[in-house]
Parts: structure tokens; sequence; C-alpha cells
């Protein structure tokens, strides 16, 4: 039996499709999370359920931040456009 790639994924992976463009996008979003924790985010938060809550939620708002709870196609008209227009920030 073969499993999709996406089956190992956890549910924030897996909301819409999207392709390459937003997996690209959680990686980055993965990685900033990975770089605010090593730099002492939540150092004080000592449970680890309530730590993995609060990234969770900073993830979740991430993601929405970034556009990828939207609908696909409006996404690829958003991300066409700051392409056309070089706006990246």
């Amino acid at each position: 039996m073969h499993h999709g790639r996406d089956q190992c994924l956890p549910d924030h992976h897996r909301r819409q499709p999207g392709g390459f463009l937003d997996k690209v996008i959680s990686a980055n979003i993965d990685e900033s999370i990975g770089f605010m924790i090593k730099g002492g985010w939540l150092k004080e938060v000592t449970d680890q359920a309530e730590r993995d809550q609060i990234i969770e939620q900073t993830r979740a708002a991430m993601h929405e931040s970034a556009g990828l709870n939207s609908p696909f196609l409006l996404r690829c008209f958003k991300w066409l456009w700051k392409g056309i227009t070089l706006d990246w920030v």
C-alpha cells in the first residue's frame, strides 16, 4: 500500500492544497519559530503542554498572517501580484 507524502505531515501542513510555495512558506514559519525558541522565547514557560499550546497558537497566527488559510486561487493571485510588483516585504 502506498501512502502519500502528506500523510506523514502534521495537520498544519495538510490544510489546503497549495503546492510547493505553501510548503516553503510553512517551512519558513516553522524555522522562524525554531529560531524564536532558540533565542529564548518561552524560556520562562516551564509546562510543556503550555509551551506546545503557545507554539501552535503562534504557528496558526503566522499561517493566517502569511495567507495560508485563504482559498488556493486567492493565494496564487496575491503571490503573483506580489511577484509582479516586487512587493515581498
